[in-house]
């Protein structure tokens, strides 16, 4: 699977990793906060560079100074891809049940793979992840969820006609953020006035949620 990573990270990053595994700061919901982000992109930039046996022990390092069950999940499975890059199927299958352990289904790692990548800034990974979950299985809520957030993500990379076959299959008013991430798409695409529809049906839909300021404010409310 080809990774594309975050590279070069200086010294400063080196040492700011060293202090973060002192201080074990890491952040327990499931987003990481701004040390966490260092731990996991110092292990991805060791991956990228071809240092799998440093990567491995960077990523057992992150994974053991979280306590959320997504990015022990990401780890391990960061974990199984490098030791298959590495022809060692055994280790790999370990670090792969240790990820299941953790999510459930393989559909279910993977999708969150894919929003840890989302998180990381890693976009074409998470889009590869996320169209993986949505082809192995995943279901309900957790599809429609896994679709806007595909969405999303091919949106800002560019993919718009990708994007916009994964809107066509949520846009329901009990999932209100399709409305929205729609909306963005079709203003990327210079269609203003379907945006606005979309942005009003979003607060038609959710008039207190998460974007309902963001809604507003595009429509000059």
């Amino acid at each position: 699977m080809k990774k594309i990573w975050i590279r070069g990270l200086a010294s400063k990053t080196m040492l700011f990793f060293v202090v973060c595994i002192m201080i074990g700061c890491f952040h327990e919901a499931d987003h990481l906060n701004p040390e966490g982000r260092v731990a996991f992109n110092y292990a991805m930039d060791l991956w990228s560079n071809g240092d799998r046996q440093g990567a491995i022990a960077a990523f057992n390092k992150a994974g053991e100074l979280t306590s959320a069950d997504k990015w022990e999940a990401f780890a391990r499975y960061c974990i199984s891809e490098i030791y298959l890059e590495m022809g060692d199927d055994g280790n790999s299958q370990a670090a792969l049940a240790a990820a299941k352990a953790k999510l459930g289904p393989l559909y279910e790692v993977v999708a969150a793979a894919g929003e840890c990548f989302w998180e990381l800034d890693l976009l074409e990974d998470a889009r590869i992840e996320f169209r993986k979950a949505l082809k192995g299985g995943l279901g309900g809520e957790r599809r429609v969820e896994i679709s806007y957030e595909l969405g999303m993500v091919c949106t800002e990379l560019g993919y718009l006609d990708e994007a916009q076959a994964q809107y066509r299959h949520i846009l329901n008013p009990q999932f209100p953020k399709a409305y929205r991430g729609y909306a963005i798409l079709l203003d990327r695409m210079g269609r203003r006035s379907d945006a606005n529809e979309n942005w009003r049906l979003y607060l038609e839909h959710d008039p207190n949620g998460e974007f309902a300021d963001e809604a507003r404010r595009r429509l000059g409310m």
